[in-house]
Parts: structure tokens; sequence; C-alpha cells
């Protein structure tokens, strides 16, 4: 048994359709109780809320968005998960890999459906998590999020 059948196995409410075709599983099952279903992303599993269907797609980022990814973890905090700024430009502190403040992760967390874990704001694959699908949803003013980074990455490839 692989790690992933172990942890589908903790997961009684995992169907198979909910990573590959998620919207319509929440559309056929969503009568019969079922009120969220599981996906994995960035090899963390994650529970979705079937309200949140449409968020949830099988795009990945391409080579160029991936790596634009990548320079703005560098830039956010070195690469770092546990890196701590106690005074961003707003003096308010932001944490983690890609330098997340509370209100702001759980924001996006809740609009793309992303469950957190017990690590909170600063679990850096739920951080990256939200930044792809901040790049695939798109409608997001990068000259305010992560700032001082768009401005010297310019906005992530289309």
């Amino acid at each position: 048994m692989t790690w992933l059948d172990r942890v589908y196995a903790l997961l009684p409410t995992w169907d198979a359709t909910c990573a590959t075709d998620a919207c319509t599983h929440c559309g056929n099952q969503g009568s019969s109780g079922i009120e969220s279903f599981f996906v994995v992303s960035h090899g963390t599993c994650h529970k979705v809320s079937c309200e949140k269907c449409t968020t949830v797609t099988k795009q990945t980022l391409s080579t160029e968005q991936k790596a634009w990814l990548g320079a703005l973890e560098w830039c956010e905090s070195r690469g770092n998960p546990k890196a701590i700024n106690p005074k961003d430009r707003d003096n308010t502190p932001s944490y983690g890999l890609l330098q997340f403040k509370p209100s702001t992760f759980e924001y996006f967390a809740e609009k793309y459906g992303i469950a957190t874990t017990s690590k909170g704001y600063m679990d850096p694959d739920v951080q990256e998590a939200i930044v792809t699908q901040m790049i695939l949803q798109g409608h997001v003013d990068w000259s305010w999020q992560f700032p001082m980074c768009t401005k010297r990455l310019g906005p992530p490839p289309a």
C-alpha cells in the first residue's frame, strides 16, 4: 500500500471522480448529502466545499508560471517556509514561504475552497496552492498582492 493509498483509506468520503471531475461530482452527488470532497494539490490533500466547485480546475501552472512562482517564493522569503517578517511595509507581520498575512491567507483559502491544515497560514503547501489558484483564476491585482516582489518580477505569465 502506497502512502497515497493510506491517505485515501483515511478519507471515507473520497471518490476517484473528485480529483478528475470535481464539478460533475458535486452536481451529481450534492443532492445525496455530499457537501465536500477531497483533491490533491502540491502533494497535499485538501477538503473542498462543493460550493467552491467552480474554482477547482484540472489546470496546472505552465513551466513559465512555475518559474515565476519559484521566483516569487525566493523574493518573498528566500525560499524559507518558516520566514516571519515582523513589520511589513504596512507595519503588520507577514508569515511563511509567500509571506501571507493571516487575514489575507484566510480570505484566499476560503475564496478558492482550499482547506487549511493545523499549520495554518505557515503551511507552505497551502500557501502555494492559494497562489497557484490566484495565478490560474486571475482577477488578482498583483500590485496589491505581493507588491514589492511583483514590482520586481512583474505579474505572472498568462
